[in-house]
């Protein structure tokens, strides 16, 4: 599920880069940051959720 959201994520964000490099240097620099700044919490967040997952399979739950 994670993978398939990753996934989701990345083709948006190559969507976000190409509208990007079309628009003004201005408004590039406003949507590069964004897009900067989405793939990291993205990394972030699969990160955690990975670290919570193996905490849970640890314990004997299965999510």
């Amino acid at each position: 599920m994670f993978r398939r959201l990753l996934i989701t994520f990345t083709v948006l964000v190559l969507l976000l880069f190409g509208t990007a490099l079309l628009l003004s240097a201005r408004l590039r620099r406003v949507l590069l940051r964004f897009v900067t700044v989405m793939a990291v919490s993205a990394v972030v967040l699969s990160t955690i959720a990975r670290m919570i997952r193996d905490f849970l399979l640890g314990l004997g739950h299965v999510p």
